[in-house]
């Protein structure tokens, strides 16, 4: 239950506000953008981690809950892939010390995903329902740690509200928290050029208003 409150509590906080209705562009991806990406794959994962621990809850026959802990396993495995991914895509593109950051916190991130994938593999080729729930606890902790991971880098991301022409920019932030919380994370602020930007270069705020194409002048 505490896992999954901490997922909603992510995805709500990273609703996405901040660029509703914007449209999809193609190339690189930026890294609000993967963050648009990421909060559908948490979503997702908090779904299926619900399914899984309902499946193993239950007492039905064995046989049906054995199908249904291992898809659900799987489906899980298939939805970290995807964090994986998009978490290796975003931490590949970095090849100047200024973007040592962001390399550091995708990195983990990827890291935090692979090892939920470990973690996975036995309760999908778990033979019995108390094997399953044994190995599920490792689950949990896993997904505790990548979520936990998720929010050092995108928290409070979609509150972010630069000025016209800004760019978006996430500074090192120092996590004085409990243990097993990342001690590293990141704090989303405004620069008024990408080259101020030490840390993790976010996209840059539209202008408000365009200026008109033509000046019309008034005959005295």
């Amino acid at each position: 239950m505490k896992v999954r409150l901490i997922i909603l509590a992510l995805i709500l906080n990273t609703s996405c506000q901040l660029f509703a209705g914007a449209k999809p562009r193609t190339g690189r991806m930026d890294v609000f953008e993967s963050f648009h990406a990421l909060d559908a794959q948490f979503t997702t994962l908090d779904m299926q981690f619900r399914d899984l621990q309902n499946s193993l809850a239950k007492d039905r026959s064995h046989s049906a809950s054995k199908r249904q802990w291992r898809k659900t396993a799987r489906g899980m495995q298939t939805t970290t892939t995807h964090i994986s991914k998009i978490s290796y895509r975003m931490y590949s593109q970095c090849r100047r010390p200024s973007r040592q950051l962001r390399y550091q916190m995708f990195v983990l991130l990827h890291r935090r995903a692979r090892a939920l994938r470990i973690c996975l593999a036995p309760v999908t080729r778990a033979r019995s329902r108390t094997l399953a729930i044994r190995d599920s606890r490792k689950v949990q902790n896993a997904v505790l740690d990548l979520v936990l991971q998720y929010q050092a880098i995108s928290g409070g991301y979609a509150a972010a509200s630069c000025g016209a022409q800004k760019w978006n920019c996430g500074v090192e932030k120092n996590e004085p928290r409990t243990i097993g919380y990342p001690a590293l994370g990141v704090k989303w602020t405004c620069v008024s050029r990408a080259s101020a930007c030490r840390g993790i270069l976010g996209p840059r705020a539209p202008l408000l208003a365009q200026p008109p194409l033509t000046v019309v002048t008034t005959a005295h």
